[in-house]
């Protein structure tokens, strides 16, 4: 992540500006207002604009006027950039090997529905709730016997896309019904990605990863102390203690400080497709064994799985509640922002991470490759700035987000 002073932040700002005025007057120049708004039109929605579509005239006329984002506006309330373009934003966000090709589930619809409902997108790592298609909607839309929404299975999500639905009208938000939600990290979909077996390292590292486009190694930091790292982690690799102070200790001593904010998940795979996220506070006495033989959950209600292999460095922190605290705030290319560094659970974690500056900007980038079908250059990336600042002035709104990275100088060419 790049970080600027007050005065290089305000001369991105100003080339940013004046790319954007760059750009109307080429695009005028080059390209006639009906081979940009084909061009805003695709990008947008993945789909072509016929020459009789009722959003041509409109956006044609105000391309004519330089009012290039008004125009990708248009094209944004489409259905075809939901059910399309924001589908496949929100895919390698929910699924393991972040591929493009993958099955719908409850992770993506609610990422879906809370763009389509202009939601203060900072609510997808923190609010209860979760997006699925109830059955009376769907009886209206013609689509009868549907499977309803289960955390046991995916089949509601797979016949959505099976049939495929058009999402743009039939998803309707509801409380996830548990006292631990928070956005997507308790999806079904995320408890199978990231909380199956292991011992829930990954769930923390791809909050990181996914959302803040940040992977654990850029965040090493070996003055840190090891009073987080647990027991599994040898302090000797090798039989080298520098080993784990110059290398190990940098990512452990944060990655098992905050990763405590999942020490209540365990999430086990059944049969023929099923599995579900377990939490202790429902789940404390259930039968099921981890991946291990052992109960899920000890008595305190920490998954045993968070304090395996215990005998690998016996003096390790164990886990025994779900805190956890933030020991790399001074990491300033995150741009951590606030003042509550520590608490319980991944909901006021997931608060945190989508305040910072990195959690913009990587939407935004994210946003960039699916729009515009590339990488950003290096010599790109302080482009990000602007784009993110613009995405926290205006509420965090995805939707805009998407119309300003279509109408932006650096994505003139669809691939």
């Amino acid at each position: 992540m790049l970080m600027f002073n007050d005065q290089q932040s305000k001369w991105v700002a100003i080339t940013f500006l004046a790319l954007n005025f760059l750009f109307i007057g080429t695009a005028e120049a080059g390209e006639s207002p009906r081979e940009i708004a084909s061009r805003l039109y695709k990008r947008i929605t993945g789909t072509p604009l016929a020459l009789d579509a009722p959003e041509r005239s409109e956006m044609e006329s105000l391309i004519r006027r330089g009012k290039i984002e008004d125009a990708a506006m248009i094209a944004v309330a489409n259905d075809n950039f939901l059910n399309v373009t924001v589908k496949q934003w929100a895919t390698p966000l929910m699924h393991r090997d972040h591929a493009l090709q993958n099955e719908m589930n409850d992770g993506i619809a609610t990422i879906i529905g809370m763009v389509r409902d202009d939601v203060d997108f900072r609510d997808v790592l923190s609010a209860d709730v979760v997006y699925h298609a109830p059955a009376a909607r769907l009886a209206g839309m013609g689509f009868n016997n549907f499977p309803a929404r289960s955390p046991n299975n995916n089949q509601h999500y797979q016949r959505l896309d099976s049939e495929m639905v058009n999402l743009a009208e039939a998803l309707e938000a509801t409380p996830q019904g548990t006292d631990y939600a928070a956005g997507v990290l308790t999806t079904r979909a995320w408890g199978q990605s990231h909380l199956i077996a292991g011992t829930n390292r990954r769930a923390l590292e791809m909050v990181f990863d996914q959302f803040l486009c940040t992977p654990l190694l850029g965040m090493s930091d070996t003055t840190k102390a090891d009073t987080f790292v647990r027991r599994d982690v040898t302090r000797e690799p090798g039989g080298v203690g520098a080993v784990f102070r110059n290398k190990c200790q940098g990512c452990h001593a944060g990655m098992d400080s905050l990763g405590g904010a999942f020490s209540y998940f365990e999430y086990i795979e059944g049969n023929n497709g099923t599995g579900r996220i377990y939490h202790s506070s429902q789940d404390q006495n259930s039968n099921v064994n981890n991946a291990d033989g052992q109960p899920l959950f000890d008595a305190n209600g920490v998954a045993n799985k968070m304090n395996r292999a215990g005998d690998v460095f016996p003096t390790g922190r164990v886990t025994a509640d779900n805190y956890w605290k933030n020991v790399w705030t001074d990491n300033k290319a995150i741009g951590w922002r606030g003042n509550v560094f520590e608490g319980y659970g991944p909901k006021s974690m997931g608060q945190m991470m989508a305040n910072t500056k990195a959690f913009s900007s990587c939407m935004a980038m994210r946003t960039f490759q699916t729009v515009c079908g590339r990488e950003m250059a290096p010599s790109e990336r302080d482009i990000l700035v602007g784009y993110g600042e613009d995405f926290e002035r205006k509420g965090y709104n995805v939707k805009k987000l998407f119309a300003k990275v279509a109408a932006s100088p650096l994505c003139t060419k669809i691939q």
